[in-house]
């Protein structure tokens, strides 16, 4: 009879049992995850550290050489690519990539220098371990500025014409190379420009037609290849007068007087054109010298 009631009391004890078991296993899991988190929380998480030492420029133009110059430090051993772009607005660059090994807690000190690619805004970054850094924006322009004096804005055929300035570009460099002067794609002169200053000066034609013409003034700087990295161009509006030179008269060859006597008179322009709205005092003399018209 007493063993019977043993196992009543068993019987009766076994849900107890049972949840004691699944909260001492939720205990045991708890403990793992607080002894894991404590693990984590006493291991740094491996991350590089990028810093510019100097910010680009404010302002370059294409072709300019930039220096960047930066660090690179862990606090364990790591090694990885580290990768440099220029971003101008939509487009990427890339400037470099080379395998780096880094040491615990060594710093490594890097510089490079590119040459500014494209005209636009632009950042230049570095990208090593899944850490980027970027510099300040900067821009990049194709310009080349030019500023310049005329001696006048009206001239005659055969008249000088003096032109002085300066160029420089964007950047406050100044230009160095080939400056173009174009009268309406009829006249060119050229004049090599030193370090920024400019003087050049030419006659006008005899024949040059009178009118309107645009005079450019034009300098263009390029790389080896003779493709134009930077450029500039002025134009100005000048006036090449009319200047008179002949007097064309339209008549018969020969008469006998008395004759009915008729004939035009036209006054022509340098360039041989008819000069209109203009008035021509004609007379005509017998071979005694006198007026007779």
């Amino acid at each position: 009879m007493a063993d019977s009631e043993d196992k009543i009391v068993l019987f009766f004890l076994s849900p107890i049992y049972i949840k004691l078991f699944k909260f001492l296993t939720f205990v045991n899991y708890m403990k793992t995850i607080f002894r894991v988190c404590l693990i984590l929380l006493f291991i740094p998480l491996v991350s590089s550290t990028i810093i510019f030492y100097d910010e680009p420029y404010e302002l370059y133009n294409i072709g300019e050489i930039i220096y960047v110059n930066f660090s690179i430090e862990d606090d364990f051993l790591i090694s990885d690519f580290v990768e440099t772009f220029v971003k101008c607005d939509n487009e990427k660059f890339i400037v470099s990539k080379n395998y780096l090994e880094i040491e615990e807690d060594e710093k490594k000190f890097l510089s490079l220098d590119f040459p500014a690619p494209i005209e636009g805004d632009c950042r230049f970054f570095v990208s090593f371990n899944d850490e980027e850094a970027y510099t300040n924006e900067f821009r990049i322009s194709d310009k080349i500025l030019i500023n310049y004096e005329l001696n006048d804005l009206s001239f005659f055929p055969e008249e000088e014409i003096i032109i002085n300035g300066f160029a420089k570009k964007d950047n406050k460099d100044f230009f160095k190379g080939i400056l173009r002067v174009l009268i309406s794609e009829i006249i060119e002169k050229s004049v090599f420009v030193e370090s920024g200053n400019f003087s050049l000066s030419f006659d006008l034609p005899s024949d040059i037609s009178p009118g309107d013409y645009n005079l450019a003034i034009e300098v263009t700087e390029k790389d080896w290849k003779g493709q134009i990295l930077n450029s500039g161009r002025e134009v100005e509006k000048i006036n090449i007068k009319v200047k008179p030179t002949e007097i064309l008269i339209d008549s018969e060859g020969s008469f006998k007087p008395p004759y009915n006597f008729s004939f035009s008179a036209n006054l022509l322009d340098q360039a041989e054109g008819v000069i209109s709205n203009e008035t021509i005092l004609v007379k005509i003399f017998n071979p005694l010298n006198e007026i007779i018209f």
